[in-house]
């Protein structure tokens, strides 16, 4: 895979943070922080749309495997062992495949994540394209590349308006591709904590908040899991190999 997609800003943004443009520049971490406490207000019922266990031919599958990577990232760059001046986004790629495909119970099944890398308090890119083609080498079997992650420590899961621009291109690569935003700090015994997003079709404009369900691994035992298996992400877990 020679992608280069930089989930969470695009060359536009990045020029205008050299002082090269005069679009308008990213919201900064207490602008972010607001924007987001406003869109989770307008949809907090959906927060936890994962922890239904019935069959929903539209919900996304999670393997256990690959949700508690993704939040072990997170919470290695954002959380109570961290002043929280210190939290920053992190960023990884999602893999799996596509159950039942071509039937009514056609879904997305997110079978591993991939961390890659981090960023600062607000933003967050994959600098180096090679860690993306050695994801692609390196998944499981006939999986695929099914869409991205990345993090919103302590300002909760939306999309903003440079993850649109990063997700319009992954859906122009595949158009049922996904992103997942997780923030670390929602994650309990009543949540998991993230939201699963994708550009509304045909038209790629608007969110859609997809349904989800974690297969065999409900909030409740979260908590205890997440701390037990804190010391993994301090040193150099194989799991986080990927990350620069």
């Amino acid at each position: 895979m020679t992608e280069n997609v930089e989930p969470s800003e695009d060359q536009s943004i990045r020029r205008e943070k050299n002082g090269e443009s005069s679009i308008p520049s990213s919201p900064n971490l207490e602008e972010k922080q607001i924007i987001g406490k406003e869109r989770i207000a307008e949809d907090e019922h959906t927060l936890d749309n994962g922890i239904s266990s019935s069959i929903d031919p539209t919900e996304t599958i999670i393997e256990p495997k690959a949700y508690l990577k993704m939040v072990l990232h997170a919470q290695k760059h954002a959380g109570q062992h961290l002043p929280q001046n210190k939290w920053v986004e992190v960023i990884g790629l999602l893999t799996g495949f596509v159950e039942n495909r071509d039937t009514p119970l056609e879904r997305i099944v997110v079978k591993d994540a991939f961390p890659i890398g981090h960023g600062d308090a607000i933003s967050v890119v994959i600098q180096n394209p090679s860690s993306m083609e050695r994801v692609y080498r390196e998944k499981h079997g006939t999986d695929f590349i099914v869409g991205w992650y990345h993090s919103h420590p302590g300002y909760g899961p939306f999309m903003s308006d440079e993850d649109q621009r990063t997700q319009l291109r992954y859906q122009s690569l595949w158009v049922d591709s996904i992103a997942i935003v997780i923030d670390p700090t929602r994650v309990s015994s009543s949540s998991y904590g993230f939201k699963i997003f994708r550009l509304k079709q045909p038209s790629l404009t608007g969110w859609e908040i997809l349904h989800y369900r974690v297969r065999d691994l409900s909030p409740a035992p979260l908590p205890e899991l997440v701390e037990f298996l804190r010391p993994l992400i301090g040193g150099d877990a194989l799991f986080l190999e990927y990350e620069e």
